[in-house]
């Protein structure tokens, strides 16, 4: 029988984020994971679909790192990175090479801590969604399920065009997503998960930004 090579440790960062780190080093990659509870459900009435902008506003970098530079700065790591909303949480999702996990969690943390919100890409994101929401019109699975939702769950958040319309994707604003974002910022609804084979000095590399005001959310 083999013996478990992992090893784990939790801790929470100053502003009260829980971080869990479980150590394993059979394979020279680290996976980060991060969960915000706060997701479609939330959106207010009338807002439908700001969780998904605020995702994809979150993906598109920190102050002063363009998105195409993010792009960049994620290849030269070795890294790929996901941000996606569900119901009732913002996933974040991302791997890269041990080597560089110290340098990837910092990246990762300046864009969650100082997000740009630029209003180009929040066009460009709105533009894109819209598109995806119109496209269902020729997807008669998509309508039904749409429609029986609205039945079923009238009154109900369930029943609420949760991914949004063109009009309420249309109503979001840069206040919006910074709302959203002063929202969440801090809070203990934040978990953060590290894995894989981290450096040594890795998980500290996640405290450090707490205390110089540049914590994960």
């Amino acid at each position: 029988m083999s013996t478990s090579k992992t090893k784990g440790e939790a801790f929470r960062l100053s502003n009260g984020v829980l971080v869990l780190v479980e150590r394993d080093d059979r394979l020279p990659l680290v996976d980060l994971a991060i969960d915000v509870r706060l997701g479609k459900l939330d959106d207010p009435s009338g807002l439908e679909g700001l969780s998904r902008l605020y995702a994809s506003g979150l993906r598109s970098g920190p102050r002063g790192t363009s998105e195409v530079a993010l792009a960049g700065k994620l290849d030269a790591l070795g890294a790929r990175l996901g941000i996606t909303a569900s119901k009732r949480v913002i996933r974040v999702r991302g791997a890269v090479l041990a080597r560089h996990a110290p340098a990837f969690i910092r990246l990762v943390g300046a864009m969650l801590s100082e997000p740009a919100f630029r209003s180009a890409d929040l066009e460009r994101a709105r533009r894109r969604l819209i598109a995806s929401v119109e496209s269902l019109a020729d997807d008669d699975r998509a309508l039904a399920h749409r429609a029986f939702y609205g039945v079923y769950f009238h009154g109900h958040p369930y029943g609420k065009a949760l991914g949004g319309t063109p009009e309420t994707l249309a109503r979001v604003l840069r206040e919006h997503l910074e709302e959203r974002h002063a929202l969440v910022r801090g809070t203990r609804s934040i978990t953060i998960g590290i894995a894989g084979a981290l450096p040594a000095g890795a998980p500290q590399d996640a405290r450090r930004p707490a205390r110089q005001g540049a914590s994960p959310m």
